[in-house]
């Protein structure tokens, strides 16, 4: 590897651990938090009904997101080398 690519790999290793972080996250989360417009917030946490439901419907949604985003970012390692 040159000289030059050594520290857009070590930045890059640093994107490749905080996204496997939050993949972690996203899979081990029990509820889901929305923020809204003027302040206005909602949790999974606090339903009543439907929280187990909400939550197994939107954690593929980020994980989807966080994994083809770990790809970018793999791609980008391997392209240095």
């Amino acid at each position: 590897m040159k000289v030059e690519n050594l520290k857009r790999a070590s930045e890059l290793k640093e994107e490749l651990r905080i996204i496997n972080v939050r993949i972690k996250s996203v899979e081990e989360s029990k509820y889901v938090q929305m923020y809204g417009f003027e302040n206005f917030k909602t949790s999974t946490e606090i339903m009543k009904y439907d929280s187990e439901t909400l939550l197994e419907s939107i954690r593929p949604l980020f994980l989807n997101s966080l994994n083809r985003e770990k790809k970018d970012i793999l791609n980008e390692i391997e392209e240095l080398d």
